[in-house]
């Protein structure tokens, strides 16, 4: 993980404190990292999980440069597989943690070209603002409309990668 939690001395040379502050904030710049992997019969065909993890506060949301850095190690992971290779177009968010991050959360989705994703499926188990959710929920809405195909045939209806969010929080109402 790229944050260091414990206190070390500052140094009395101002030179080595700015050095010691630009290294620490181009390392906070990353998303920390949790790799898995389940063994398979052929060593050759294990299977691995990559968990980003990206820092967040009640206040100021995601870290969106961290996420925006997981995106992109991500993309550049999967930039060899297999282009039929379905999961390589979901995205799985598990959070945030606080109801005030979905602003930030949705300006980083909004970002992305749209076409990226066929699904993004974001659950919380801590969000709990029932009018942060609806609005996240109507601003998704927005940002990617529901588009049909085949004359608009109720069952060609999609949601071009819009994110699906889901709490497992009892709501403040």
């Amino acid at each position: 993980m790229p944050w260091d939690i414990s206190t070390h001395p500052e140094s009395t040379n101002f030179t080595v404190r700015r050095a010691q502050t630009e290294f620490r904030d181009a390392l906070e710049s990353l998303p920390g990292l949790m790799i898995f992997q389940k063994p398979g019969d052929d060593p050759a065909h294990a299977t691995i999980l990559f968990i980003f993890v990206v820092g967040e506060t009640p206040t100021g949301g995601l870290r969106r440069e961290q996420f925006r850095t997981a995106l992109k190690i991500r993309q550049n992971i999967l930039a060899g597989a297999d282009p039929n290779l379905a999961e390589a177009k979901v995205l799985r968010i598990d959070g945030p943690m606080f109801s005030g991050s979905l602003l930030s959360l949705d300006a980083v989705l909004n970002s992305q070209p749209h076409d990226r994703f066929s699904t993004i499926l974001i659950r919380s188990g801590t969000v709990s603002s029932a009018s942060a959710v609806r609005d996240f929920i109507e601003r998704t809405k927005k940002q990617w409309p529901d588009t049909t195909a085949n004359g608009g045939s109720p069952s060609t209806v999609t949601h071009n990668g819009r994110p699906d969010f889901a709490t497992f929080e009892f709501s403040d109402e």
